[in-house]
């Protein structure tokens, strides 16, 4: 099975974990997923420009700015010009999630594949992550063709019966 490296850059912890939550229920069955979380923009625009990562998913305005502290979060402006200097270097494919209306566009010009809006929607960004990925649709699962417990109980109760 293949193995997915995914960014996720975003600094609420319950959101990161939701999102990853999100992108291995989108990869069940096609691929392995190993996440990474970066808080900071600046490394975002490390990590997400070194090509290491298959897909990069950024909560835009939950970044929180570098080591020189300018503001307590990063804007989506300032996310948008991350998103474009990792572009300069790599085209992994990123996603932007729960991005308010009025920051979509320059999130997509900045490049972004797809912007997620709030109110954030969890199969939204499940079937994203798999055209993103080029992932089919989940498919259900065969049963498996072996007797279960139960008939196996069930066969030898009625040996020692007829016995």
């Amino acid at each position: 099975m293949e193995k997915v490296y995914v960014l996720v850059a975003n600094s609420e912890r319950r959101l990161s974990s939701f999102i990853e939550s999100l992108v291995l229920d989108a990869c069940f069955g096609h691929a392995c997923v190993e996440a990474t979380r970066v808080v900071r923009v600046d490394e975002l625009i490390k990590l997400g420009s070194s090509g290491a990562y298959q897909l990069v998913i950024v909560v835009a305005d939950n970044l929180l700015p570098g080591p020189v502290l300018r503001s307590p979060w990063v804007s989506a402006d300032e996310a948008a010009q991350a998103i474009r200097e990792i572009r300069s270097q790599c085209d992994t494919p990123l996603i932007a999630v729960a991005v308010f209306p009025g920051d979509e566009a320059s999130l997509l010009e900045a490049g972004a594949e797809c912007v997620v809006r709030l109110p954030f929607e969890a199969e939204q960004l499940r079937s994203e992550v798999r055209r993103v990925l080029r992932l089919a649709d989940r498919v259900e699962e065969p049963k498996p063709s072996g007797w279960s417990l139960n008939d196996l109980l069930w066969r030898g109760w009625r040996r020692l019966k007829s016995a």
